[in-house]
């Protein structure tokens, strides 16, 4: 349980698409509140996990308390190698599969049914978020930020290359108030990127971690398609 709420930890990209999304369409005084979403959405989580506990387990078992750890200052040395360390994993691992997604997005945008194109509406990528589109109309989203959530399931650096292919802010600025609050609750809840997913598979197990996928998502629309009828009611 405690390995399934790790896709609802904030992460660095997704504060970024959250400040994007709210500049663009809030007034000034409402943009620094983006920035609590996230973690809005970290509570919401684990109240949810608390009561699922709670249903299975029954009472929480009492922890035997441990003595407290001398307060002590950092072994520099040792901060620095494990600093390198993870800093090595990262670069050998995350950044080659970023630049292999960053190909494997570039090649379906560029080709289309009748070759290369350089119309990014008449390409493959095009083609797969107009088939996707219904999903999101309730929300009030077109296709093109159908696919931009596509690219953010895999990493969400991705969804700022392809904003700017579809026009970044102008697309953006299109949006409704209430559309734009219901993209960023989505963004917010469904799940963080494939590397989370990766990781997730190793601690708990592929069937779990695809059954917490499928979850992520519903419980992403429902709280996205929620507020995007209350700010519509409202406004």
């Amino acid at each position: 349980l405690t390995a399934l709420l790790v896709p609802y930890v904030p992460c660095a990209p997704r504060m970024a698409l959250f400040l994007i999304i709210a500049s663009a369409v809030l007034p000034p005084i409402l943009v620094p509140l983006a920035v609590l979403l996230p973690y809005l959405a970290s509570i919401i989580a684990i109240f949810f996990s608390y009561f699922i506990y709670r249903l299975i387990m029954g009472k929480p078992m009492a922890i035997e308390r441990l003595p407290p750890t001398p307060v002590m200052l950092p072994n520099w040395r040792i901060t620095m190698i494990e600093t390198w360390n993870y800093l090595k994993e990262f670069l050998k691992k995350l950044s080659l599969m970023i630049f292999a997604t960053t190909i494997l997005l570039w090649l379906p945008s560029a080709l289309g049914p009748h070759g290369i194109t350089f119309n990014i509406e008449n390409s493959w990528l095009a083609i797969a978020g107009k088939e996707i589109e219904p999903i999101f109309a309730p929300l009030g989203l077109p296709w093109q930020v159908s696919v931009m959530l596509m690219g953010g399931w895999i990493f969400k650096e991705v969804v700022l290359g392809l904003m700017a292919l579809f026009g970044g802010f102008t697309l953006i600025k299109s949006l409704s108030i209430a559309s734009a609050l219901a993209l960023m609750v989505f963004i917010a809840f469904y799940s963080s990127c494939i590397a989370t997913l990766l990781s997730l598979a190793k601690i708990i197990g592929w069937h779990r971690a695809l059954l917490s996928l499928i979850v992520q998502f519903v419980v992403a629309y429902i709280f996205s398609y929620i507020t995007y009828s209350l700010i519509s009611i409202l406004g």
